[in-house]
């Protein structure tokens, strides 16, 4: 399979926010990085098949056929943490079961009555992947879970119908150190059994090491795209960034560091 994104621009209200993404990304686990504004976000809407680009295409190769991306929604998984604010704030009552269960009709909301057979396979994915939610309290309102597991919850709903596509958009997001490294242990699970994960991150050092490509947004447009070593210099961040950073790898992690404080 591959994801083809062939020239694509996306103009709104007289801003040009992608300005001719051109890349061919093979089943690999990719990150996503540039600067707020870069068009990230906007650049996931339209591989996943939420919003159309102004001009271009985006496709999946599948046996060398091609499809358009919109047309293929059931193929992506799209986990994002402001969701679990969404049941928090709209669905209060909703239960850890049905929560989950949402992901087989793509809904914010339990608005359709799983089947038997779906709940089944809800509570073997709980099972497997959350044993600290046990199953007398699967009916226990989703409000009441730790963010840790929500997340995780929330990640498995991502999942529900196996897709071929996961895209993770700031997972970490409001993760304290110890939900940070435990929610990428949990991801580390979920990437041993799908081939294609892309990754959105603000910072360098939570990049998971299962992550061998990098592509880097600026401005709308691919600044650098490649095997995430030679993506991740002091020349490629500085620029991307408009400031002196130093790029440091420790222990497999990498951190940018200012070289000249400003302070």
């Amino acid at each position: 399979m591959k994801l083809i994104l062939d020239h694509i621009h996306y103009i709104r209200n007289q801003s040009i926010l992608l300005d001719d993404i051109n890349l061919e990304l093979e089943e690999n686990h990719y990150v996503l990085i540039g600067p707020n504004g870069s068009g990230k976000t906007t650049l996931l809407s339209i591989i996943t098949g939420l919003d159309w680009p102004t001009t271009g295409k985006s496709q999946l190769e599948i046996n060398h056929n091609r499809y358009f991306s919109a047309h293929q929604k059931h193929l992506f998984g799209y986990f994002f943490p402001k969701i679990a604010t969404w049941f928090e704030a709209y669905h209060p009552e909703i239960s850890i079961l049905e929560t989950l269960c949402t992901g087989f009709y793509d809904q914010l909301g339990y608005y359709t009555e799983a089947t038997h057979k779906q709940k089944e396979i809800a509570m073997s994915f709980l099972k497997e992947y959350i044993p600290s939610v046990l199953e007398k309290d699967y009916h226990k309102k989703f409000l009441h879970l730790s963010t840790g597991e929500k997340y995780r919850t929330l990640l498995l709903r991502s999942m529900i119908k196996n897709p071929k596509i996961l895209v993770l958009d700031e997972p970490f997001d409001g993760l304290d150190i110890k939900g940070r490294i435990q929610f990428e242990q949990f991801i580390h699970q979920i990437a041993k059994k799908i081939n294609f994960i892309i990754l959105v991150l603000h910072r360098i050092e939570e990049i998971p090491n299962f992550i061998k490509k990098a592509i880097l947004l600026k401005n709308g447009k691919v600044f650098f795209y490649g095997n995430l070593d030679a993506a991740l210099t002091s020349k490629n961040f500085s620029q991307l960034y408009d400031m002196d950073l130093e790029i440091q790898k420790i222990q497999k992690r990498y951190y940018a560091i200012i070289r000249e404080s400003t302070y």
